[in-house]
């Protein structure tokens, strides 16, 4: 694998929607046929994407910030109104055939399976559409009967699988003609946790022993958090962050930290007024200290408090999360303060 070659490059996009406006009554119906007026909507704004061989991005944003339409112009389905795009140094939109054939694409809410038929005949015109040798074929079916299971419900309909037998059908589907580049759409939506573990696990193997290149969006930010050393984050159509996610988490979020504490002797919340740096609350019986490692530490919080004669029973350290540097920046961004 070569770590300085990037295998997915956008550069600047920007796509706007163009929409007919109907006018209203019959003159209006008359205007229209002779000058159509339209509304244009921009679902991405100078957008810039860059991921490296084997790399694995996490694409984030929220409903409408412009995901799909991202994919849609890798994928070679739609060309962006301005800006350029190259997966494998070819250009999706000019060559769909040929980034199709080194291209995979999974989403959580639509199969690629055939509903009526076993899952056997999809993988059989899937092996014919995309010519792959018999022994491509029967060492990857190998790969997957180890890491998903498939064997045990390869003969039976599509319509009759279960919610995760068929995601992890169609991941299996994806990834059998050996794709250089996948991209995730919501990949885990719905799925049991076992389930979950399983496709996580059959994706950290797949970047592993065949080095492709990922790209998910998903708002289950657990799969990110496990998948993901690299994060874009996107809003109304903008980027709003790319870097990688421990920079993120730092960065956004001060290296907050949270102790939730059981202190038995502790009679009022006031009396730990004494702990500087930190914001105090009470939840029952359990007191929350939150507190920036830049400030202070745990072992000095926890040294000031039995310092003071209290008793700590017990105490449980929370680390700052993905989901909160993410809740910070998008708070910034509508405050214009990124």
């Amino acid at each position: 694998m070569n770590i300085n070659n990037i295998v997915i490059k956008a550069e600047h996009l920007s796509m706007v929607y163009k929409k007919p406006v109907m006018q209203e009554g019959k003159l209006g119906m008359l205007k229209d046929m002779f000058k159509r007026q339209y509304s244009y909507y921009e679902a991405l704004s100078d957008v810039s994407v860059s991921v490296r061989e084997g790399e694995i991005l996490g694409y984030i944003g929220p409903n409408g910030a412009g995901k799909s339409t991202t994919i849609k112009i890798l994928t070679g389905v739609m060309h962006p109104t301005s800006g350029s795009v190259t997966v494998n140094g070819i250009s999706p939109h000019k060559k769909r055939i040929e980034n199709g054939k080194s291209i995979a694409l999974v989403s959580g809410q639509r199969s690629n399976l055939y509903w009526d038929l076993p899952v056997y005949d999809s993988f059989e015109l899937h092996k014919r559409i995309y010519k792959i040798p018999d022994k491509q074929y029967d060492e990857n079916m190998d790969m997957f009967q180890q890491l998903l299971n498939i064997q045990s419900f390869f003969k039976t309909p599509v319509r009759q699988l279960s919610l995760g037998q068929r995601i992890m059908s169609d991941f299996a589907l994806a990834f059998l003609h050996n794709p250089s580049v996948a991209y995730l759409d919501e990949p885990t939506i719905g799925l049991d946790i076992s389930a979950k573990e399983n496709i996580i696990k059959f994706l950290k193997q797949i970047n592993q022993q065949r080095k492709v290149t990922m790209m998910i969006t998903s708002h289950d930010l657990s799969d990110i958090d496990n998948l993901c050393e690299k994060i874009l984050i996107l809003d109304k159509g903008k980027n709003i962050y790319e870097g990688p996610k421990d920079k993120l988490i730092k960065e956004y979020c001060n290296e907050q930290c949270t102790i939730v504490m059981e202190i038995e002797n502790l009679h009022n919340i006031k009396d730990l007024s004494i702990l500087q740096f930190c914001q105090i609350s009470k939840n029952g019986n359990k007191v929350n200290i939150s507190f920036s490692r830049q400030k202070t530490s745990p072992a000095e919080i926890m040294m000031n408090i039995m310092n003071k004669g209290y008793n700590v029973k017990d105490f449980t350290i929370l680390e700052t999360s993905l989901e909160d540097a993410i809740r910070v920046i998008y708070r910034n961004a509508k405050n214009n303060v990124l």
